[in-house]
């Protein structure tokens, strides 16, 4: 099928034709921001050509940007509304019902489609700033594992879009690529699981925790639901639940009986011990893990930054390390620093490689049985006699947010810390 003056080759027809090479039968494609069909008309005679059997959706407001000179040229030029002149071309390029127009705002258009259910989504909407940042927000949870987000406009005129792309999918990211004025963005999977340790309490941050962990694993895929280990019997985690309205979605998780036996009754600190050891311990065989408290905040972009310093680590320490995301001081360096073994403090945000995982969690199990100390100095101890190297991610990926906080016995906030990075 050939192109014709209306669906000719857009200035990213090679994007196009990328994304479907590696396409399967059965794909999903969305365009967010069609505005006159030329490049949707484009994309539409390429899933002809390519004899693949692809769904298209084209989310379209049919108003453009209001205000911008490029919709009242549009307007003025033709004399006609954009949702006549996106018909009229998608009509004459001869792929009418091979696309699937959404009229509606790109995020309320996003909601339409499950997590993880598209291959390809294609952004070309608003290029503002703030616009970028929330399409990206919207659409990044629903491509798949290996999926791509990409987007248009990522030049010198639009700087919005050049900022966005840089802060939300990281410049540490080796598979984001700038490609003319096209931004591209390969969706990996990291294979760790997330556990957060909770306790049924008047005042928790679980829902803030939460909702940065979506907010960040959203350009991420991971394997593994989020597991919230609470220190509570079924009652406790049933109360907890009815409590919480955030997502992600997430598994909940009452005490393990044979350590609830041993804790119920004792102070926060021994169940907290327990807890932290069911999280390791009942981590899926293998698999890494990132240990949260409940009550940390996480900066933007942090699964992909982290992604970046596990590399450093690896290249230094293989699989035999710690790496805290959070300090309660600074630290000199950059990327990665070697923190104390004798000043540690900072387990509200632990990643553990699987073989370690499951070493300190039988470590840790022999203080729930004869408790002794907190579980923060468990992991001092267990890494001084173990040789283990403790590392920080510098700057900081997450901080504290418990009022009563203490670090060296003393209240933090972290100076190497930074929300958005």
């Amino acid at each position: 099928m050939r192109h014709s003056y209306q669906s000719s080759e857009c200035s990213f027809s090679d994007i196009y034709r990328e994304a479907l090479a590696e396409a399967a039968d059965g794909a999903r494609f969305v365009q967010v921001g069609s505005l006159l069909g030329r490049s949707a008309a484009s994309l539409a005679v390429e899933i002809r050509r390519s004899n693949k059997r692809i769904e298209l959706y084209c989310v379209e407001t049919s108003s453009g940007t209001p205000g911008t000179a490029r919709r009242d040229q549009v307007v003025q030029a033709h004399g006609e509304s954009i949702r006549d002149i996106f018909d009229r071309t998608i009509r004459r390029g001869e792929v009418a019902g091979v696309d699937n127009v959404i009229r509606a705002d790109s995020v309320a258009a996003a909601a339409k489609f499950p997590d993880g259910s598209l291959d390809f989504v294609f952004i070309d909407a608003d290029r503002g700033y703030e616009a970028l940042r929330r399409d990206i927000a919207a659409w990044a949870p629903k491509v798949r594992a290996d999926g791509v987000l990409a987007g248009h406009g990522h030049s010198a005129e639009y700087p919005g879009v050049i900022r966005g792309v840089t802060e939300y999918l990281s410049r540490y990211d080796a598979e984001r690529t700038i490609r003319g004025t096209c931004w591209w963005y390969r969706k990996p999977s990291m294979n760790f699981t997330v556990a957060v340790t909770t306790a049924p309490r008047e005042v928790t941050y679980l829902e803030s925790t939460l909702d940065d962990i979506a907010r960040g694993t959203s350009v991420v895929a991971l394997p593994h639901p989020v597991r919230v280990c609470v220190s509570a019997d079924a009652a406790g985690v049933a109360a907890l639940k009815r409590d919480r309205t955030g997502p992600p979605s997430v598994l909940f998780e009452a005490a393990a009986p044979e350590s609830w036996e041993l804790v119920r009754g004792a102070g926060p600190h021994r169940r907290c011990c327990a807890n932290t050891w069911q999280a390791l311990a009942g981590a899926p065989p293998g698999c890494d893990v990132l240990l949260l408290q409940d009550d940390i905040e996480l900066a933007d972009a942090w699964p992909l930054h982290l992604r970046y310093r596990l590399r450093l680590a690896r290249q230094h320490y293989g699989d035999r390390f710690i790496l805290a995301l959070y300090a309660s001081y600074g630290f000199g360096g950059e990327h990665l620093a070697v923190y104390p073994t004798e000043s540690f403090y900072g387990n509200q945000a632990v990643y553990f490689p699987a073989a370690v995982a499951a070493e300190y969690a039988r470590c840790l199990w022999e203080h729930v049985l004869d408790y002794r100390l907190a579980d923060d100095m468990v992991l001092k101890e267990y890494a001084r006699h173990s040789r283990m190297p403790l590392l920080v991610s510098l700057p900081n990926l997450a901080q504290h947010l418990g009022r009563l906080s203490t670090g060296l016995g003393q209240f933090h906030v972290s100076s190497t810390y930074r929300r958005s990075l």
